[in-house]
């Protein structure tokens, strides 16, 4: 059968994979008598895991006729182990899925194997209680005499013998007994020579203790040779799932006792994994070409010249520097902008500032923290305030760099005696300040300051459509039909309004404009106003 069509690989991938492959395939044929090969294909979220497992699993594509009888057949398992993380026992779906490929296989001598398969899962399965101990991992729960008698249970209701009957008889464990009957299914000494390579996705996915599972079931029940296993997982996850494990011995609160756990994440992932395959991060000019090929049009600019393709700089330098280069996050924010031009377009917009609106669309995905605080209360500092930030920081944007905690410290001294300065501070900076440094210490490897470029200002007048999008007025509203409203948050209106700070008085009008658009102040509003006014004669002159 052809393999099934996967996407194409990204940043120079494809090399990769043909070595993997080759690798594997040398341990099939060369190494048939030493325990099986387990890689670890190891990358954070959204790196491209499952694409390098589809394009591995294309190069062992299954027969679509049968193979010679001396022609060893390979046959590449996908499992997915986040989708039965509600199993008991993740090795039991495992163990069925490969039944069910086996069973796809063109030749009925496979269906006895994939039957004796997926019957010896069913019996492992209902007998996994209390404990085994697993060579060089730990225990595992296995109640044998259950497992043995479940077995025998689901044989007497088959009509036809098969090997695992022969297999099994009067063996001690379950555990060298289950290694029998797989070891009658695959390696050099089974007949049909068959081999099985495991493609394991999305450990990362299930609950760490859920990871840690079912690497120790693999370990029990399938370190046989003929079988191959290549797992897909942020290591990070088996690393937390070890120390939950071995929680008892670190120092509880208000204790000095500490104990060395027996092992650590790192240390039981070298048991486990023989060849540790990380996932590269790819470099800036990579990153240009995967986005310009992927989303030409987003990047393109409207006019060409020349026949030759122009792109918009800006937008592309954004992507580059300020995105975490993870083809799953460009996917995203490359997507989100697409369809907020699509959203600004139905609107009525005509030509949106395409920079400004991706730079919220980071924040909305990479800081959404960040995000939500700016439009609820300090939209029109958020831009500017990064920028004045990221200039602090000289060659490296870095929100923890002590010259912008040095700047707070300044702006907080020019507060005593400005309303107008302390509001600010207190209400939109400081906030705003602890939101960022949340964000940027996330493993997603987002740092805000870089959406700051210092060659591309931004110091939109309306900032706030970019954040809803909203259909621009078509028609004014006649004088008479005004309607008296005071301003929506007036504490921030009047402080930033009568502030010593032009900046802060052009955000009180700016972060009003739209509650206040057609209308007029109401009475009370506008004896405040007159009020502040009255008071503060250096800053407006009342005749």
């Amino acid at each position: 059968m052809p393999p099934a069509t996967a996407p194409a690989l990204d940043f120079a991938a494809r090399q990769q994979v043909d070595v993997l492959c080759a690798r594997l395939r040398r341990a099939f044929d060369t190494e048939q008598r030493t325990e099986p090969l387990v890689v670890g294909l190891f990358g954070a979220w959204g790196t491209g895991k499952t694409l390098w497992l589809q394009h591995i699993s294309n190069q062992f594509p299954r027969p679509e006729r049968p193979p010679p009888d001396t022609t060893p057949t390979t046959l590449a398992i996908t499992f997915n182990a986040w989708r039965y993380e509600n199993e008991p026992h993740l090795i039991v779906p495992l163990l069925k899925t490969a039944e069910r490929e086996l069973l796809r296989l063109p030749e009925s001598r496979w269906k006895t194997l994939a039957h004796t398969l997926g019957y010896a899962a069913l019996a492992v399965g209902s007998g996994l209680k209390g404990e085994l101990n697993v060579p060089m991992v730990g225990k595992l729960g296995l109640d044998l005499n259950k497992t043995w008698q479940t077995f025998q249970e689901l044989q007497r209701h088959r009509h036809k013998p098969s090997l695992s009957e022969q297999a099994f008889p009067e063996l001690a464990s379950i555990y060298f007994d289950f290694r029998s009957t797989i070891s009658q299914i695959v390696g050099p000494d089974a007949d049909p020579r068959l081999n099985l390579l495991f493609l394991i996705d999305d450990l990362d996915r299930c609950l760490p203790e859920k990871a840690v599972q079912l690497l120790e079931s693999i370990k029990l029940f399938l370190d046989v040779p003929g079988c191959g296993f290549v797992l897909a997982l942020d290591e990070e996850v088996i690393e937390r799932g070890i120390a939950h494990r071995y929680r008892d011995y670190h120092p509880k609160p208000g204790t000095s006792t500490h104990h060395t756990p027996p092992i650590t994440g790192h240390e039981y992932l070298e048991k486990i994994v023989h060849l540790p395959i990380r996932i590269p991060t790819p470099r800036e000019t990579e990153v240009a070409d995967f986005i310009q090929q992927r989303y030409r049009k987003l990047f393109q600019l409207p006019h060409q010249t020349n026949h030759q393709t122009a792109w918009n700089q800006p937008l592309l330098d954004l992507f580059c520097n300020a995105i975490p280069p993870v083809p799953r996050k460009l996917h995203r924010a490359a997507e989100l902008l697409h369809i907020k031009l699509i959203i600004a377009a139905e609107h009525g917009w005509t030509n949106p500032d395409r920079l400004t609106l991706a730079r919220l669309v980071c924040l909305e995905l990479f800081a959404p923290d960040v995000y939500r605080f700016a439009r609820h209360h300090a939209p029109t500092r958020l831009l500017p305030i990064l920028h004045t930030w990221a200039a602090l920081c000289q060659h490296t944007p870095d929100i923890r760099h002590p010259d912008i905690q040095q700047w707070l410290t300044d702006r907080e001294n020019q507060g005593e005696q400005d309303d107008g300065i302390r509001y600010d501070l207190e209400h939109q900076l400081k906030p705003l300040h602890s939101r960022l440094l949340a964000a940027a210490t996330q493993r997603n490897g987002f740092e805000p300051l870089r959406l700051a470029n210092p060659k591309y200002p931004s110091d939109h007048p309306n900032i706030l459509d970019y954040f809803d999008l909203k259909p621009s007025p078509k028609e004014t509203i006649p004088e008479h039909e005004y309607r008296a409203t005071a301003p929506k948050n007036a504490e921030r209106f009047y402080s930033l309004l009568f502030s010593t700070d032009t900046d802060l008085q052009r955000d009180a009008i700016t972060n009003e404009a739209d509650h206040l658009r057609n209308q007029v102040l109401d009475t009370n509003s506008n004896d405040t106003l007159l009020q502040h006014a009255t008071q503060q004669p250096e800053i407006v002159t009342v005749s």
